[in-house]
């Protein structure tokens, strides 16, 4: 059986064909359970995995398709595998939304997973009046332990961009890994860029249970 891989493939709907891409160095170490999205028409945002000896890793690696290679790369500290991942727009400051109304959907041996709102600290360099995108990440086993936290990385430098939970709102939720996340539309956002959204995170594993909880998280600036 193969270990972990590095290869890249890109689908055509049109031609209903994949085609494997051969990308020159640098490249991303082999990896599996690595968490990714599209953070524009043709690019690749990917972070963390784990590889073949068990070992975590905590790197962002940003690929173009249209170049067809990897052309960025950084260390988040942040070292994770079987998270979850959805690109997210920080509405502008006269945008900005409050917390969300309603909270994840659980059941009763879920009930302690709630939803969340995060305040975003943005670079001063992007502290404009338009919308931001950020990568947005959940949970994970980060090689010690199944994690609850909640981080986000700018695509555009790769830098971590710090979370913190709004007034009268938790960040953390019941640790997990191997779940499934997305970035679902909550409305137009004033100003330039892309639609406000909300990240929507559902079920997965903990040395407790198996959950089967959905839960929402939405974005605003301090």
């Amino acid at each position: 059986m193969q270990g972990p891989l590095s290869d890249v493939w890109v689908y055509s709907p049109k031609q209903q064909r994949w085609t494997s891409l051969a990308p020159g160095a640098p490249q991303p170490p082999p990896r599996e359970m690595a968490a990714a999205a599209m953070v524009g028409p043709a690019r690749l945002l990917v972070h963390g995995g784990r590889r073949g000896d068990g070992s975590v890793l905590d790197d962002a690696w940003l690929f173009d398709a249209k170049e067809g290679k990897w052309i960025q790369q950084a260390s988040t500290g942040r070292p994770r595998c079987a998270h979850a991942a959805g690109l997210m727009w920080v509405p502008p400051p006269v945008a900005a939304a409050g917390p969300h109304d309603g909270k994840g959907t659980t059941d009763q041996a879920d009930a302690a997973c709630d939803a969340s709102a995060a305040a975003v600290q943005l670079p001063e360099s992007e502290a404009a009046a338009d919308a931001v995108p950020l990568l947005v990440l959940h949970g994970g086993f980060s090689g010690a332990a199944v994690e609850s936290s909640t981080f986000a990385i700018d695509p555009s430098s790769l830098a971590t961009v710090a979370l913190a939970p709004g007034a009268g709102q938790q960040l953390r939720t019941c640790e997990r890994f191997a779940h499934c996340g997305a970035a679902v539309p909550a409305g137009a956002a004033a100003g330039k860029g892309g639609p406000q959204q909300h990240l929507v995170v559902f079920g997965g594993v903990n040395p407790a249970s198996d959950l089967g909880d959905a839960i929402v998280f939405s974005l605003r600036r301090r």
